[in-house]
C-alpha cells in the first residue's frame, strides 16, 4: 500500500521537480499546473464573465498567485464568443478529466497567450475537445506567449486534447512561447478556409518544444512545420507521432517568404506516417519531411532514427523504414535527397540523436498502437467523432482537405445534452468527489487536496490521475494482456490504473497476464465471463496510492485465474446473480478483505488480515487438504449472531484470531446449520450439506484445545496461538480434530456429558449449550459411517431388527448403550440425523425403506 501522507501540511507541494502527471513527457513535462493552488469548480457552460463558467476562472483579476485547478461539474458545449485566452497567469490546470460528461468547446480559439511585459506559465490542459468551426481563420489551440522582448511562456503541456476543424492549424506554438509539449492529442481536419494545416512550430525566441505520441489525420500539410523567426533556434522533438492522409507535403521546414534565416534542430524518431486516400500519387506518398530552402534560408540539423512509412495503398499496415529515403530537399524547382552538407552548414544529416528532454522513444510500431489505443479525449470512451477519425486511419478512409465540418456531425455537437453533477457529489469543494476521497482514506469533509500523497503528487492530483488511467478491453477475442490494441486507453500497468472487461464479447474470453502487472481497481461486465489467466511470477498486484482497493462484477460469471496479490485492503462488489471465481493463488497478507453485493465471490483460501462478508456469498473452493486452509484474524459475518449473509467453507478448514469471538463463530455455525438442514446464512459447509449420510460438520476448537489434545503449533501446516478460534470441516464427535470418531472422544463426551460442560471438545457437537442426547446420536451416526455399520445400527434402531446378530461391533454396542441410557428421545434423535435410506448404501433393500419410513411415522419406544 502506497499509505497518503496525510500529516504533512496544507503548503508542502514537493520540492523537487516530478512530472506534471505520470506519464508526462518532452520539454513540457515538469509544469507544476495548479498543484498547490486553489480548486475552481466550472458549473456553467455559458462563455460569460460570471463565476461558474471556464472563461470566470481563467480571467487575470483575482487569480490566485499559488495557481489554481479548474475542475468541472457539468458536461457538455462551451460554445464561444471570442477566443478563450489563457493570458498573464500562471499555474493553471484545467483537468477535462472531471467532467461528468466530455467538454467540448467550438466556435472560436483557445489561446495560451500573455500581454507585454507579462508572464503565462506552468500550463496544463488535458482531456477536452476542441473542435473550433468556421469563423476567424484560427489554430484550434495557439499557445503564444507574450509579444513582448524578454518575457516568455513557459512549461506549458496539452495532453489528450481532441482538436480538430481549425482554419490555420489545429495546436501550434508560436512567438515566445518555450518548454511545450503537445502529446496523445488529436490534429484532424483542419479546414481549406484558411491553411489546413496540423502543426506550426515556429517561435520568436530560442525554444524547446516536443510533439509526442499524437495523431496527425486528413489536413494538406504541416505535420508538422518547424521553424524559427529572428535568428533564433527551436530545439525540436518530433517523437511517435502518427501522420495519416496528407494532401500535400506531409510536414516540412522552411518555404517562408520574410528572408530570415530559421534554425532547427530535430530529433524526428519513432514516427509512422501513412499516406492516404487523399495523398498524391509519386514522391509525396514517399516522403515524412521535406527541407524547402526555396524562398529563405533554413538550417534544419536532422537526426532521424526508427521511422516507418507506409506508402501503399489499403488497410495493412507495412511501413518501412526507408531512412533518409523519407527525408527530402526542395529548393524551388526540384526535389533531391536530404543534403548532408551545404556550402555554409555541416551535419545536416546528424549522426548521434540530439540530448534533449530524455524523452524515450518506443519503435514506430509501438508507437502507433498507442497513438491509436489511447490518443485523443477520453480514449477509452471515444466521442463518435473521434471513432471515425481512428476508423479512417484503420480502414484507409478519409478525405483531405475537407472545407467544413460534416453537417450531421456538427449539428448532433452542438445539441449534446448538460449533464451536472449531482447536489453533494463533493462535499467540501476541494475536486475530489466523496466518494473516492472515502476509498482513499481521506476526509470528504475536510478540504484536503493539497496533502502529498507518498507518491509525490497532491491528493487532488492522484483523483485526475486515476482518472486518466481507464483502459477497457476492447478485443472480442483471446489476447495478451500485454497487447496494447487490446485496449481502449492506456494498457493498465498503474497504482493509478483501472482495467474494464465490459460487454460485448461474443463468447468466452482469456486475456493472459503475460508479465506482472499493477492495478488500482478492476471490473468484470457481461453475459460472456471473461478469464484472466497467468501463471508463476505473472501476477495481478492490486495497490492503491492510499486507503482502499477495488474488484468489482457488474454482471456476469467471470474468474481470475492469475496469481492475485491484494496489496492493499479491497473492496470486491458482485452484483446480484453474478459471481467473481479467484481460482489463482491469493495473497493478501496483512489486508481486509470486504465483500458486498449479493453475488458470490469464490477463493482456494483467504489468508488476510481479514474478511468481512457484508452481503452475498463467498465461498471456499472444496478442497479437503492444506491448500484449502484459510487463516484471519478477523472474520466478519454480516447480522452477527443471526448471520443474513453467507460463507461457504465447504470441505476447508480455518484459523480465525481474535479479531472475532469463538461463540460469535460458533454461533453463526449452528445458525446456519439449522439442525442439520444448512439451509440458513452464516459460516456454512456446502459439503456437509451434500454429504448424503449427513456425518459431517464444522467443529470449532481454541488453539489451547487444540494443543492440550495433540497439537503442535500448526493446523493445516499454518500456526496457530492458544486464543486462536480453529474451524474445522470433520466429522460430529471428532473432539480432537484427528479425522476420525474415536473412544477417545467418547471419553471426553462422556466427560462433557457428566460433568455439564460445554464446547466441541466436551462433546457439544450441535452447539446448543449442553451436551445431550442429540449430540450422542451424531456422534454415533459419524462413528457408524466410519465403521460401515449405519446400515444395521438403522434397522436396531428404528425396532426392524432387535436381534443381537451383527451388533457386536464397538459403534453398534455404543448404538445399543445410547439407547437404552437416553431411550426414545435419542432414538428419534438419531432417525432424524441419518440420511433418507437410499442414500445409505446401494444395498439398502426397498423394504427397509418403507420400515424406516413407517417407524419414523410412528415413533420409536423406549427400551
Amino acid at each position: 500500500m502506497h499509505a497518503v501522507a496525510a500529516t504533512i501540511a496544507a503548503s508542502a507541494v514537493p520540492a523537487l521537480a516530478i512530472p506534471a502527471f505520470p506519464g508526462a513527457e518532452g520539454f513540457g513535462a515538469n509544469s507544476v499546473g495548479g498543484r498547490g493552488g486553489d480548486v475552481y469548480h466550472v458549473t456553467s457552460l455559458a462563455d460569460t464573465l460570471t463565476p461558474g463558467t471556464l472563461r470566470y476562472g481563467l480571467r487575470e483579476s483575482g487569480f490566485p498567485a499559488a495557481g489554481r485547478t479548474i475542475v468541472f461539474d457539468v458536461g457538455g458545449v462551451i460554445n464561444l464568443t471570442a477566443s478563450l485566452d489563457i493570458k498573464n497567469i500562471s499555474k493553471v490546470t484545467i483537468a477535462g478529466q472531471t467532467a461528468p460528461t466530455p467538454i467540448t468547446i467550438v466556435n472560436d480559439t483557445i489561446q495560451i497567450t500573455g500581454s507585454n511585459n507579462r508572464n503565462t506559465n506552468d500550463i496544463v490542459m488535458r482531456y477536452l475537445n476542441v473542435r473550433k468551426g468556421t469563423g476567424n481563420g484560427d489554430d484550434a489551440i495557439s499557445i503564444k506567449g507574450s509579444p513582448g522582448v524578454g518575457f516568455t511562456t513557459n512549461n506549458i503541456i496539452v495532453d489528450h486534447i481532441s482538436g480538430s476543424w481549425s482554419e490555420d492549424e489545429v495546436i501550434s506554438v508560436t512567438q515566445r512561447a518555450s518548454n511545450v509539449t503537445v502529446q496523445y492529442s488529436m490534429m484532424s481536419e483542419a479546414l481549406t478556409s484558411n491553411h489546413a494545416y496540423g502543426a506550426l512550430v515556429r517561435p520568436m525566441v530560442d525554444s524547446n518544444v516536443t510533439y509526442s505520441h499524437n495523431l496527425f489525420s486528413n489536413q494538406k500539410s504541416r505535420n508538422p512545420r518547424p521553424g524559427t523567426y529572428d535568428g533564433k533556434k527551436l530545439n525540436f522533438e518530433f517523437s511517435n507521432n502518427v501522420v495519416y492522409n496528407w494532401s500535400d507535403r506531409a510536414g516540412y521546414a522552411g518555404g517562408s517568404s520574410e528572408g530570415d534565416t530559421e534554425y532547427v534542430d530535430m530529433n524526428y524518431v519513432g514516427n509512422y506516417l501513412i499516406a492516404g486516400p487523399s495523398t498524391p500519387a509519386g514522391s509525396k506518398r514517399t516522403t515524412a519531411f521535406t527541407r524547402d530552402g526555396a524562398d529563405s534560408p533554413i538550417l534544419v540539423h536532422m537526426y532521424q532514427s526508427g521511422n516507418l512509412i507506409d506508402s501503399n495503398a489499403g488497410p495493412t499496415r507495412d511501413g518501412v523504414n526507408t531512412e533518409w529515403g523519407m527525408f527530402a530537399n526542395w529548393d524551388g524547382s526540384t526535389t533531391t535527397a536530404w543534403p548532408s552538407n551545404t556550402g555554409t552548414d555541416t551535419d545536416l544529416r546528424r549522426a548521434t540523436e540530439f540530448a534533449f528532454s530524455g524523452i524515450t522513444a518506443d519503435p514506430a510500431q509501438v508507437a502507433y498502437d498507442k497513438v491509436i489505443a489511447s490518443v485523443g479525449a477520453f480514449p477509452y470512451a471515444r466521442h463518435s467523432i473521434d471513432q471515425r477519425l481512428i476508423g479512417n486511419v484503420l480502414n484507409y478512409t478519409g478525405s483531405a482537405p475537407i472545407t467544413a465540418p460534416d453537417t450531421t456531425e456538427w449539428n448532433n455537437l452542438l445539441a449534446t445534452p448538460t449533464v451536472n453533477r449531482p447536489a453533494g457529489f463533493d462535499s467540501d469543494q476541494d475536486g475530489m468527489p466523496n466518494n473516492w476521497e472515502v476509498a482513499r482514506g481521506l476526509n470528504p469533509n475536510l478540504d484536503d487536496h493539497k496533502l502529498v500523497a507518498s507518491n509525490g503528487w497532491t491528493n487532488l492530483e492522484n483523483y485526475l490521475n486515476e482518472l486518466t488511467f481507464i483502459a477497457n478491453w476492447n478485443l472480442n477475442a483471446d489476447a495478451n494482456w500485454s497487447t496494447i490494441l487490446g485496449w481502449a486507453g492506456e494498457q493498465p500497468n498503474s497504482i493509478l490504473a483501472t482495467a474494464n472487461f465490459v460487454a460485448g464479447i461474443t463468447a468466452p474470453r482469456t486475456v493472459m497476464v503475460d508479465a506482472p502487472v499493477t492495478v488500482g481497481q478492476m471490473a468484470f461486465d457481461g453475459a460472456q465471463s471473461y478469464t484472466l489467466a497467468g501463471t508463476g511470477a505473472n501476477s495481478i498486484t492490486v495497490d492503491v496510492v492510499g486507503g482502499t482497493a477495488a474488484i468489482a462484477v457488474l454482471s456476469g460469471q467471470h474468474n481470475v485465474a492469475a496469481p492475485l496479490v491484494l496489496n492493499d485492503n479491497t473492496q470486491i462488489t458482485v452484483a446480484p446473480g453474478s459471481s467473481l471465481n479467484v481460482s489463482g493463488a491469493l495473497t493478501a497478507t496483512g489486508k481486509t478483505i470486504s465483500k458486498s453485493g449479493a453475488g458470490a465471490a469464490t477463493f482456494q483460501n483467504v489468508r488476510a488480515a481479514g474478511l468481512l462478508v457484508n452481503d452475498g456469498t463467498v465461498r471456499i473452493t472444496p478442497n479437503g487438504g492444506n491448500a484449502g486452509a484459510s487463516q484471519v484474524q478477523t472474520l466478519g459475518i454480516a447480522g452477527g449472531t443471526t448471520p443474513t449473509v453467507m460463507f461457504d467453507l465447504a470441505d476447508n478448514d480455518m484459523i480465525v484470531g481474535t479479531g472475532t469471538s469463538r461463540a460469535t463463530l460458533e454461533a453463526q455455525i449452528a445458525y446456519a446449520r439449522n439442525g442439520g438442514a444448512w439451509d440458513r446464512p452464516g459460516i456454512t459447509s456446502s459439503a456437509a450439506a451434500g454429504n448424503a449420510l449427513h456425518s459431517t460438520t464444522l467443529g470449532v476448537l481454541s488453539g489451547a484445545e487444540y494443543s492440550s489434545v495433540g497439537g503442535d503449533g500448526t493446523f493445516d501446516g499454518l500456526n496457530y496461538i492458544a486464543t486462536d478460534s480453529l474451524i474445522k470441516y470433520t466429522y460430529y464427535g471428532d473432539t480432537d480434530f484427528n479425522g476420525v470418531v474415536d473412544f477417545d472422544d467418547y471419553s471426553r463426551a462422556d466427560a462433557g456429558f457428566n460433568n455439564n460442560r460445554t464446547g466441541w471438545l466436551n462433546g457439544d457437537f450441535d452447539s446448543n449449550g449442553i451436551v445431550d442426547f442429540d449430540d450422542y446420536s451424531l456422534m454415533d451416526l459419524a462413528f457408524n459411517t466410519q465403521s460401515q455399520t449405519l446400515k444395521r445400527a438403522i434397522a436396531w434402531v428404528n425396532g426392524d431388527d432387535r436381534s443381537a446378530d451383527g451388533m457386536d461391533d464397538p459403534a453398534l454396542r455404543l448404538v445399543m448403550q445410547h439407547s437404552e441410557q437416553f431411550g426414545a428421545v435419542y432414538q428419534q434423535s438419531f432417525l432424524n440425523a441419518v440420511p433418507e435410506p437410499a442414500a445409505v448404501s446401494g444395498v439398502m433393500t426397498m423394504a427397509l425403506f418403507v420400515s424406516t419410513r413407517r417407524a419414523r411415522r410412528r415413533g420409536v419406544r423406549a427400551i
